[in-house]
């Protein structure tokens, strides 16, 4: 099996810092399990918006991690797109083809709503997740009766695995949470406050600090 470099999330160590301490509120664009963007509102700093990010590791392998990004850089990309696709929409449209009308993407980017941050005091964790990819014709009978769920797990047969920061967890000091997440769809995030639902997205991760995260060896399973 080829074990793929550790794919981590698109943000500086600073942003990632600001995510411990400051934030007032966030934000959520889409439904609250396919969101397209999160939006973490900082005390007298600009807002960071949280989008799903895909990473080729090989040939019909991709994984998907997080990006913190500024609103700027993601309208940026959306004008960049609308000057290099228009002409080929145009023309795939003009044969019945349904694509992405170019009016769908914002001009200006906006939270759907917006919301308090739930906690005064908190700490950050980075979910890692190990991901992988197999003919399904080697997945043992057992594996699909009884997968293992532990951290890092992978069944046997499996062609390449790659260790991916897949979401963050805020825990208040009384113990409730806030989920960011890779959701079960590409592109998708999972936002979330509901116990069963985050027990749920994080069975098989493995939670590290933001600072062990920024300054320590990438976890080995």
């Amino acid at each position: 099996m080829n074990d793929a470099p550790p794919e981590k999330i698109e943000a500086s160590d600073e942003d990632l810092r600001s995510l411990c301490h400051g934030l007032v509120g966030y934000g959520v664009s889409g439904q609250q399990d396919k969101a397209w963007g999160v939006w973490l509102l900082r005390r007298n700093r600009p807002p960071l918006l949280a989008v799903s990010d895909s990473r080729d590791i090989v040939f019909k392998f991709e994984v998907f991690t997080l990006a913190l990004r500024a609103p700027e850089e993601v309208l940026s990309a959306a004008s960049e797109y609308r000057s290099r696709m228009a002409d080929t929409l145009s023309k795939l449209n003009n044969i019945g083809m349904t694509v992405l009308p170019l009016e769908a993407l914002p001009e200006h980017l906006r939270p759907d709503e917006t919301r308090a941050w739930p906690f005064t005091h908190w700490q950050v964790e980075v979910l890692w997740q190990r991901d992988w990819t197999i003919p399904v014709e080697k997945v043992s009978d057992d594996w699909w009766a009884n997968p293992d769920t532990a951290s890092g797990a992978v069944p046997i047969g499996a062609d390449h695995a790659c260790l991916v920061a897949k979401g963050l967890l805020f825990t208040g000091t009384n113990g409730s949470q806030l989920l960011v997440s890779q959701g079960e769809m590409a592109l998708d995030l999972l936002v979330t406050q509901d116990p069963e639902s985050i027990l749920a997205a994080t069975v098989g991760t493995l939670a590290v600090g933001v600072e062990q995260y920024l300054t320590g060896p990438d976890p080995s399973f």
